[in-house]
């Protein structure tokens, strides 16, 4: 049964800003909005996380991302205000998450997406740094992953850690342990989102109807962790776009969007200012240089 996931967050075509809701002092990133505003949907593809981890965490970083991909971190359902237009003037859509809640939602990113880096590239010696084999006084033993950000418990002897078996492991080795320590933080991180599945009817082709497991994260988050988990788990090799756009892309055969395996662009669009810059690039070799006279 094949899974869909779709997406619906609300981009604002006139951009964002950062602002105060006049309760505290901390800024706010907020959609800029007026009479008869473009919205578009969000296009969250399955590199999105990857271009998340990559934000640089500051106002204009953020601010960047959020252009491209809507302010909508969490929920509007737990933030205050919606629309303030005042007599006609542009005005803010909501106060969205707080730059600290950005700032800790980028390294939380960074930090699943370079713990998997380092699994894909077999980095035992990056590994050693974060899985640590520890034991107690009273023989007790366990293996943990200790990150910049997050601690867990992968597997101890004293008891179960999410079916992981102490005694399936061999003491020293870090690559094992390093996969069940991504598997459970992006476990985490899509139960405590609270992504929940259901069916749905969906067309395939024209005219037949075929259920579907339908994934509807309702913020960037949760769609950009279950992307995280869609790459995972599809083991699709990801490219980052030669252009200069942020993005990456799927090179994996099957995978949605994905290009082949020779594509250094993300799309069309990309391939063809890659090729301006080239051509901008070639053009000033070639100018002839002036020569200053003595």
């Amino acid at each position: 049964m094949e899974a869909t996931i779709l997406y619906q967050g609300e981009v604002s075509e006139l951009g964002y800003q950062w602002t105060t809701n006049g309760r505290d002092k901390e800024p706010r990133l907020a959609a800029i909005v007026e009479e008869g505003c473009l919205i578009r949907y969000a296009d969250v593809q399955p590199g999105a996380f990857l271009t998340f981890a990559d934000v640089e965490p500051t106002k204009d970083g953020i601010l960047r991302f959020a252009s491209e991909y809507g302010h909508e971190l969490y929920d509007f359902d737990f933030l205050s205000g919606r629309s303030r237009l005042n007599n006609g003037q542009p005005g803010v859509w909501g106060y969205g998450a707080t730059l600290q809640a950005w700032q800790d939602a980028v390294a939380d990113m960074r930090e699943g997406v370079n713990l998997w880096r380092g699994v894909k590239a077999r980095d035992l010696e990056g590994l050693k740094e974060v899985i640590k084999w520890r034991e107690n006084k009273d023989g007790s033993k366990w293996v943990s992953y200790e990150g910049k950000n997050r601690q867990d418990i992968v597997a101890h002897t004293a008891y179960h850690r999410n079916a992981v078996e102490y005694s399936t492991l061999r003491e020293g080795e870090v690559l094992l342990p390093a996969r069940y320590a991504l598997q459970r933080l992006i476990n985490a991180r899509l139960e405590g989102l609270k992504i929940v599945p259901h069916l749905t009817m969906m067309r395939d082709g024209q005219t037949e109807l075929e259920q579907r497991l339908l994934f509807q994260p309702s913020n960037l988050q949760a769609v950009m962790w279950l992307r995280f988990a869609e790459v995972l788990a599809g083991g699709w090799e990801m490219r980052k776009c030669a252009a200069g756009c942020g993005r990456y892309f799927p090179i994996t055969p099957g995978a949605p969007g994905a290009r082949r395996a020779d594509s250094v662009t993300c799309s069309d669009k990309c391939r063809q200012r890659l090729k301006q810059q080239n051509d901008e690039t070639q053009k000033h070799k070639k100018s002839p240089q002036k020569r200053t006279s003595r």
